[in-house]
């Protein structure tokens, strides 16, 4: 019997039978329609390795045997280390190769085989030569599968929190730097008052008045008798008038007497008493009146021992300032606290500039330099 009749190609697939009806047996599925695909083509050949053959083996060299070793375990401590102390049999490796220790308390030995620390166990082979590339197989690409679809983009992570800002620190102030020494005062002090000259002789007196003459005397009374008889005598005539008194003019004044010598002192104040004096000029005086300085004296102020040398530089005020070629005397403390420098005669002009050089010094902080003059 004909149930129905198909073709081969895309057609569907054919339905299903009909039950039969109650409890009766049920009918024949009916037949499956071809399949709606196309015949699966055939597979094409695998292509040759690609994987070269493999090289040689390489030369197995057996070194002398060495000494035999103590006997005992072998105690495997890895790799070798400088600051490991090891002991008899301890085995380490390094470099490729393995080492057993034949001493104990064996520190910082680096092993090498050829020492009196280690004993080389095994070291490792020189490598092979590689062996040549094979041929690329065929290379067969099959069909591109269809793209899968695209995923769903996953939510935007949070953004990370924003690092807190570094402060920067400013650091304080540098402390400022102590005032240096205020320079001596460049008038030196006034010298004394020389004493006052000789008072000038007085002047002779004038010619004393011619003295006038005496008046006449007047007559004198007569004699008379008195009631009892007595003599009377008359009353004394005037006295004649005075001559003139003339007083002579007075003398002329004596001249003044030429003014002393004057012996001053000169004294310039080095340093400030707290650092160690510096080289350099350190003062100039201008001097009002000619005069010699005859001595002089340098004095540590603090009583600090040392040594110091102090040149005088002199010019005139048209040539300033005075430079080391106008030196014309040095004074110094070689060593101690003082020193005197006397029978000196050093002629300095009116107007003249005086500059004061410390040359050299050691220790000091403040000196006196007291120079005596006479004009």
């Amino acid at each position: 019997m004909l149930y129905g009749a198909y073709v081969v190609g895309d057609g569907p697939t054919g339905p299903t039978g009909p039950t039969g009806p109650g409890a009766g047996d049920t009918g024949p599925t009916g037949p499956t329609g071809p399949s709606g695909y196309g015949a699966t083509g055939v597979t094409g050949p695998t292509g040759p390795s690609g994987t070269g053959s493999t090289g040689p083996t390489g030369l197995s060299v057996t070194g002398p045997t060495g000494p035999s070793g103590e006997s005992g375990a072998l105690v495997m401590k890895g790799a070798w280390s400088a600051i490991v102390s090891y002991s008899i049999n301890d085995c380490v490796s390094h470099g490729g190769s393995s080492y057993v220790s034949i001493i104990n308390s064996n520190l910082n030995h680096e092993p090498s085989g050829t020492d009196a620390y280690w004993q080389l166990m095994g070291s490792i082979g020189g490598t092979g030569p590689t062996g040549p590339t094979g041929a690329s197989g065929a290379s067969v690409t099959g069909p591109t599968g269809p793209s899968g679809a695209a995923g769903s983009t996953g939510p935007t992570g949070p953004t990370g929190a924003i690092g807190e800002t570094g402060i920067g620190l400013t650091g304080p102030a540098g402390l400022t730097g102590a005032t240096g020494p205020t320079g001596p005062s460049g008038t030196g002090p006034t010298g004394p008052t020389g004493p006052s000259g000789a008072a000038g002789s007085t002047g002779p007196s004038g010619a004393v008045g011619v003295t006038g003459s005496t008046g006449p005397t007047g007559p004198t009374g007569p004699s008379g008798i008195d009631a009892t008889g007595a003599s009377v005598t008359g009353p004394t005539g005037p006295t004649g008038p005075t001559g003139s008194s003339i007083t002579g003019s007075t003398g002329p004044t004596g001249a003044t007497g030429a003014t002393g010598g004057g012996v001053r002192s000169i004294s310039l104040l080095i340093g400030d008493g707290s650092l160690v004096i510096t080289t350099g000029v350190c003062g100039a005086l201008e001097i009002p009146c000619s005069c010699i300085i005859t001595s002089a004296r340098v004095l540590s102020v603090d009583n600090i021992s040392g040594s110091i040398s102090i040149q005088l530089w002199k010019d005139s005020y048209a040539n300033f300032p005075p430079t080391s070629a106008d030196l014309i005397d040095t004074f110094s403390i070689t060593s101690g606290v003082k020193s005197e420098e006397t029978g000196l005669i050093l002629t300095i002009a009116s107007g003249s500039i005086l500059l004061f050089n410390v040359n050299s010094v050691t220790s000091m902080k403040q000196v006196l330099l007291s120079l005596t003059v006479v004009s």
